[in-house]
């Protein structure tokens, strides 16, 4: 993880004063923020630079922008079908499970994105996933999920990602235009 960061730094860093204004404004920034305590943590990163980050990080289970998924539990063809039928149902709640201690979690679909929503006592957590960034992660080989592919995606769109806050801490991951990620 460290080799892929000192990476990105480096990108960033050569890049330097030679990109064009024009371009700046049009490209889209991946922000992730921290709030932990007194720590706060701010990442602004382009989506064009995280994607050629991606390409080039090899591992053995990540390779060429895909991370591979060795668990046989996975089943590449089933979720493609069900995400396949959510695009062509009705917007609506698919999911709904009320725990006794007060927790709820939702799954639902409201026009293009598809939101998991988990609320109990201990953390709040968001997460919002376009269907056109479903569908780029499981473009490709059956036993990957195309990380880049859906990470471009989300960079022609823009939006938040996932939010978490667990009552002493906050992570919030989204997609914008603004590089301050405000």
């Amino acid at each position: 993880m460290h080799k892929v960061l000192l990476s990105a730094l480096a990108l960033v860093c050569l890049s330097g004063p030679g990109v064009a204004a024009s371009e700046a404004e049009t490209e889209h920034w991946l922000h992730v923020r921290v709030l932990d305590g007194e720590d706060k943590i701010a990442v602004n990163l382009p989506i064009e630079l995280v994607a050629a980050v991606l390409d080039a990080a090899e591992s053995e289970h990540y390779r060429h922008g895909r991370l591979v998924v060795d668990d046989h539990e996975f089943d590449h063809e089933l979720v493609s079908a069900m995400l396949s039928a959510a695009v062509k149902s009705k917007d609506g709640e698919f999911v709904r499970i009320e725990e006794a201690d007060g927790a709820l979690i939702r799954v639902h679909k409201e026009k293009d994105t598809l939101f998991v929503d988990i609320d109990d006592d201990e953390e709040d957590v968001k997460v919002a996933i376009p269907i056109a960034v479903a569908r780029a992660m499981l473009d490709g080989e059956s036993e990957t999920l195309n990380v880049k592919a859906a990470l471009e995606e989300m960079g022609k769109r823009g939006g938040a990602l996932v939010t978490i806050d667990d009552g002493e801490s906050t992570v919030r991951v989204w997609v914008d235009a603004s590089m301050e990620g405000i």
